[in-house]
């Protein structure tokens, strides 16, 4: 184990990136979860693109089960996500949650989907602790804000890093 920021953190983590859909990878994500709880192993990684929010919804199920303080929890933002349970076609889902709401302009989307605003920040993380059923998380990354430099020029990106480093940090 080791202490950051007063947290013990355990130097393995348990990581939910791949999967399919089906209830059948939820149940061995749950249960390869709770395993590697009971094992020590208190550090848990996800984002909320990762198996459409399934694997943020996996670790909401474990953590009904577990006192929350003992789990160092951390999730990322930065692509636009979908939610596989919400019954809309993507491409619905992505205008009616991002674009007509106003909280992503499309010329500053990236072709894979890549976004970075505080606004949207907000959203992804409100939505990812909601599907987590917690109040908080111990680690936000914004998830491979790199991709914006492809794309946009490095004064936008700056500029985008900021707001969003000035959201988290009055979170």
């Amino acid at each position: 184990m080791k202490t950051f920021l007063n947290l013990r953190l355990s130097e393995l983590g348990v990581g939910t990136y791949l999967g399919e859909l089906d209830q059948k990878t939820s149940q061995g994500y749950r249960e390869v979860i709770k395993r590697a709880l009971q094992a020590g192993i208190n550090v848990v990684d996800t984002a909320i693109v990762y198996r459409y929010m399934k694997s943020e919804r996996d670790i909401g199920e474990v953590l009904k089960e577990v006192p929350r303080e003992q789990v160092i929890l951390s999730t990322k933002g930065g692509y636009i996500p979908y939610d596989a349970d919400s019954g809309v076609d993507p491409r619905d889902y992505f205008y009616e949650n991002f674009v007509n709401s106003g909280i992503v302009k499309l010329e500053e989307m990236t072709p894979q989907g890549h976004y970075l605003s505080a606004g949207f920040i907000e959203w992804c993380l409100d939505k990812s602790l909601q599907n987590m059923g917690t109040q908080y998380v111990d680690i936000y990354f914004l998830h491979n804000p790199e991709e914006q430099l492809n794309f946009f020029e490095k004064s936008l990106f700056n500029k985008k890093i900021k707001e969003c480093f000035e959201y988290l940090e009055s979170e």
